[in-house]
């Protein structure tokens, strides 16, 4: 997809998105008051269903225990020494 600027787009201006940004009703975006408008407030953790551990250029998920000794096979094939 083309850039804003190879697009010839208002948008490709910095000084343009700053007068945009500046005008617009700052309370209509606020995340809290979506959460409201959607019932969705207080957030409460669910739980962690995968848990992932980012190391270098390895990456390890881990989604349950049994995929953890998955994970430990994952982290010896990397190519890097950890």
């Amino acid at each position: 997809m083309p850039s804003l600027l190879k697009r010839g787009s208002d948008l490709a201006n910095s000084q343009f998105q700053i007068q945009t940004l500046t005008g617009l009703d700052k309370d209509r975006f606020l995340f809290t008051s979506k959460l409201k408008e959607s019932q969705l407030l207080p957030l409460k953790p669910v739980g962690v269903e995968i848990l992932q551990i980012n190391m270098g250029k390895c990456a390890i998920k881990l989604a349950s225990t049994a995929t953890w000794m998955r994970g430990l096979t994952a982290r010896r094939s990397c190519r890097r020494k950890l």
